[in-house]
């Protein structure tokens, strides 16, 4: 069986196939899952990115996602982490990057609204944060001899060097019994997981010497987001890209796909991005933009036999 995972773009797309192409790869899609040979499991940001849609798109997304994906969803992206790590210094952890919710809550429609209205207010304010410097201000950096001194995988290295060191003040104060603050969202809930499993002080040691072993590097999902980040940070500093509030989703997503499925079906952006990292391929990781409908088919009958 191959997972594919399909990023928002894709599944909207297929909700609502605007041509024969598209209607050709939502039945091969179809054909696939329906024999086993393939599986969509869905992303937990879609649910996120499709609360503003009306209700009749929202709810074509939700069945197709129901279908595609037999109820399986890929896990929150710090619960792999956490079993990721965790794995590394406790014999027998399931490291399975899927699971069904028990369950999906049903909302209102005012509900859906609070949500998306909320969303779009967080977003300005999101984007303020992480785009600091004024296009003036990155003016200069543009044309100069700093993007030679300062290449996307330098910059993705120094934000993993950066995060892990957070990650390690986290485990510091969890082994101490020091409260946690909530300004590092992920690290808390990686940290919030490891107490779900029980980690004892001992195992947090182990995690602490992990870390400094560049052990954590190893984890698909996080080489891939650290690349990411050296990306984008680079393409805001010396080719006037400006960060956008689903960005973070775009490369949870992306990051999810890398580290377990057999496909991406992504925006040209990302799929552009992804190939520009030349991160190690696994042998088995193939993405697409939603643009390469010929390539998206050819991938999918030959995954179905066909």
């Amino acid at each position: 069986m191959k997972l594919i995972a399909l990023d928002q773009n894709a599944i909207s797309v297929l909700a609502s196939p605007p041509n024969a192409i598209w209607r050709e790869i939502l039945g091969l899609l179809r054909a696939g899952v329906r024999s086993g040979a393939l599986l969509c499991p869905t992303p937990t940001e879609t649910i996120t990115e499709s609360v503003h849609l009306d209700r009749g798109r929202r709810e074509r997304i939700e069945r197709l996602c129901a279908e595609f994906s037999q109820g399986y969803f890929f896990r929150f992206p710090w619960e792999t982490i956490a079993l990721e790590a965790l794995a590394k210094i406790r014999p027998g952890i399931d490291t399975f990057p899927l699971w069904i919710p028990p369950r999906i809550n049903r909302t209102s429609e005012s509900q859906n609204q609070a949500s998306s209205c909320a969303i779009w207010k967080d977003s300005a304010g999101f984007e303020n944060a992480v785009n600091p410097l004024t296009p003036e201000e990155l003016r200069f950096t543009r044309g100069s001899e700093f993007s030679k001194e300062l290449p996307a995988s330098h910059l993705g290295y120094l934000s993993a060097v950066e995060w892990l060191r957070l990650v390690r003040g986290h485990l510091n104060k969890l082994r101490n019994g020091q409260m946690l603050g909530d300004e590092q969202f992920i690290i808390q809930q990686i940290c919030g997981t490891l107490i779900e499993l029980r980690v004892t002080d001992k195992e947090i040691t182990g995690l602490l010497r992990s870390i400094q072993r560049g052990q954590w590097m190893e984890i698909p999902i996080l080489s891939c987001w650290f690349a990411l980040d050296g990306l984008f940070l680079y393409d805001q500093l010396f080719r006037g890209r400006r960060f956008q509030y689903n960005d973070e989703w775009d490369k949870f997503r992306a990051g999810e796909a890398f580290h377990c499925a057999h496909c991406f079906i992504t925006d040209r952006g990302m799929a552009t991005a992804l190939r520009r990292l030349a991160l190690p391929n696994p042998g088995y990781f193939d993405v697409f933009s939603v643009t390469e409908t010929k390539g998206i088919v050819a991938y999918l009958k030959a995954a179905n036999g066909s």
